[in-house]
């Protein structure tokens, strides 16, 4: 969460910040352009961490400039640090308001602030990050408690490995279980939605025709280019995965991943409530420059990581990944392991949520690596599936426990492979008979 970005301006060589906003004007004594150039970096770097210190100088050494009070307050939001956020803006308006340069937008931010504080929310939270840090590791590994039934899922996971390398299931058949992974990646976080119909016709195609695109009437997306654009970039995402699983997992390649992600989104839309919406750029190539947290079903604040521990954190897990020393050959021959590692990682991830957007893509896609090793087919969550797929995240969240995560990757899976079979199997048959019908005819016309 932050400021609304049309606030926060920069300034320019004449002493002053652009912008028609009357809270960019300087106070004071003028500064000379080097300590302008100076302010004009800390303004424009997007660096979180570096960010919020330089502030803090500046705000000790120009403590009542309206521009550095509003930046900070900004960065104190985004760190969830409100109280302090409050505070700021309070002097702000103390300190504007004889002049009366306060404007709606500020004051609306304003009463979003205090009651965010009048939640309690705080921007750390210590019992929180010590669950974290034990539950990423392999210091303490996840745990697989239901036995029995985690076994069961072997013969599973063989028969998905048979079915996707046998010469039965050919290209066309795992061209479009890509195209339903691709679907159900957006459908289940979403983004669209299109109907059975449509899906059925993607199954088929491709995404050859725009016109095949029928978006369903409750989708966030009306418009079936852009879900077409998504689409495009979400496929794309899973050709990386692909073409670089047998190469080392690095964070240039996750930021890669995302980056071809939200390729089309180039603005997110922030909505708060009714009353408050605003819109920031799409942040690519970097880690998340704000603290985030969800609203659980019983109405508690669950908090990702800290923007401070983010890179830490993936550096740890890529660490742990690499020490694993996951040879593909020993993968093959023991697919079990690779959907532990698959839910491992997707587990350490929705933990860490390194990016402002598309996390749970992003979880999925990263965590299809070691299958796709394994010569296995990518995740892929059905929509009907979403609600256990978020249980079984939450419980190995609370109790490290990713049998249920384990469960939910292989039964989809399972699902997708039979649909896609019955409906391309489906489609052929009734080709082979359109075809014979038309040859009986041509026949029965020459004996005529």
């Amino acid at each position: 969460m932050s400021i609304p970005f049309e606030y926060l301006g920069d300034l320019n060589f004449n002493g002053m910040w652009k912008g028609n906003n009357l809270l960019n004007l300087w106070y004071g004594a003028p500064i000379n352009i080097r300590e302008r150039i100076k302010i004009d970096q800390v303004l424009k770097n997007r660096d979180i961490k570096e960010r919020f210190y330089s502030l803090e100088y500046l705000h000790n050494k120009y403590p009542n400039q309206p521009i550095i009070l509003l930046n900070l307050a900004s960065t104190y939001a985004s760190l969830l640090n409100f109280t302090d956020c409050l505070n700021l803006l309070n002097k702000l308006v103390e300190l504007c308001t004889p002049f009366c340069i306060i404007d709606d937008k500020l004051i609306q931010w304003k009463i979003l602030i205090e009651k965010e504080c009048s939640e309690n929310i705080k921007s750390t939270n210590e019992e929180y990050y010590e669950v974290c840090e034990r539950k990423l590791y392999f210091n303490d590994p996840p745990k697989l408690t239901d036995i029995v039934n985690f076994y069961s899922q072997l013969n599973k996971i063989q028969y998905i490995q048979s079915v996707w390398i046998s010469n039965e299931f050919t290209k066309r058949y795992r061209k479009a279980f890509l195209h339903l992974a691709a679907i159900d990646a957006n459908e289940t976080e979403n983004i669209f939605s299109i109907t059975p119909e449509t899906t059925n016709d993607i199954i088929k195609s491709g995404l050859y025709y725009d016109d095949l695109i029928k978006v369903d009437s409750r989708s966030q997306i009306k418009n079936s280019e852009e879900v077409v654009k998504i689409l495009d970039n979400t496929l794309c995402a899973f050709d990386i995965c692909e073409s670089t699983s047998l190469q080392p997992l690095t964070s240039e390649l996750i930021m890669k991943v995302h980056k071809e992600l939200v390729a089309n989104t180039k603005v997110t839309k922030h909505s708060y409530d009714s009353n408050f919406t605003f819109y920031a750029l799409t942040e690519v190539d970097r880690w998340r420059n704000c603290n985030m947290y969800v609203m659980t079903k019983d109405k508690k604040h669950k908090y990702f990581s800290n923007v401070f521990d983010i890179q830490p954190f993936i550096e740890k897990l890529l660490e742990e990944y690499t020490n694993s020393n996951i040879n593909p050959d020993f993968l093959r021959s023991d697919p079990l392991k690779a959907y532990i590692i698959a839910a491992w990682l997707h587990h350490s991830l929705s933990i860490i949520h390194p990016f402002s957007n598309e996390n749970g893509k992003i979880a999925r896609l990263i965590s299809s690596i070691p299958l796709m090793k394994a010569n296995l087919p990518p995740i892929s969550i059905r929509k009907n599936c979403r609600s256990k797929y978020i249980k079984a995240l939450e419980t190995a969240q609370l109790s490290n426990d990713i049998t249920s995560l384990i469960e939910i990757f292989v039964n989809c899976t399972m699902i997708s492979i039979e649909e896609i079979t019955e409906i391309i199997n489906t489609e052929e048959l009734r080709n082979i008979v359109g075809t014979q019908h038309e040859n009986n005819k041509i026949k029965l016309r020459a004996c005529i």
